[in-house]
């Protein structure tokens, strides 16, 4: 079981290699499949690249965990978490779970099945044998957890262009006009 303490730079640096070097699915993005990924997420236990990690970070961190394999501290726990999963281990579970191949992305890691694989991963580095995941796929309740209601949503961007177009011209027009009751420097 590994803890939570902090693994130094070296420590870091050489699990990446490590875990890069015994599977060469883990040098290219599971998302996209561009080369060399720099993100990571250990509740995924996945290896993405740069314009992926922003739709990881925007899934929230219950669901995907986004760090920087060269920037950011790592747990000795998180880095067995990585070792525990890998894209190769990702997308074999996608593929026995019959996920569609064009899903979106916020789907695909909201879903009930994912919520089953992360809590694998974590049972492999506490120490705990892993429940088998029963397979579920994507389902139809799946499609209704991140179905976005369509009015809130153009209100909320009608309510923002009404501040930019109307409050702004009348802030900086005050702030015009008290800059110029101040006297001129000299």
């Amino acid at each position: 079981m590994a803890s939570n303490e902090n693994a130094t730079r070296v420590e870091r640096n050489a699990a990446f290699q490590e875990i890069k070097d015994n599977h060469p699915e883990n040098k290219v993005c599971v998302d996209c499949g561009r080369a060399n990924p720099q993100w990571a997420s250990p509740n995924l236990s996945c290896f993405f690249c740069i314009d992926c990690s922003g739709r990881h970070r925007s899934l929230g961190v219950q669901i995907s965990f986004v760090r920087s394999c060269t920037m950011d501290t790592w747990t000795k726990r998180q880095l067995a978490a990585m070792k525990a999963g890998g894209n190769h281990g990702l997308k074999q579970f996608l593929k026995d779970q019959n996920f569609p191949n064009d899903l979106l992305l916020e789907l695909k890691y909201s879903s009930r099945a994912f919520d089953l694989y992360r809590d694998n991963i974590k049972a492999l580095t506490e120490g705990r044998t892993p429940s088998p995941i029963p397979k579920i796929g994507f389902t139809e309740e799946d499609k209704t957890r991140w179905s976005e209601p369509k009015a809130p949503e153009r209100a909320s961007g009608n309510m923002k262009a009404m501040v930019f177009f109307c409050f702004f011209p009348i802030l900086f027009s005050l702030l015009k006009k008290q800059m110029s009751d101040f006297p001129p420097y000299l």
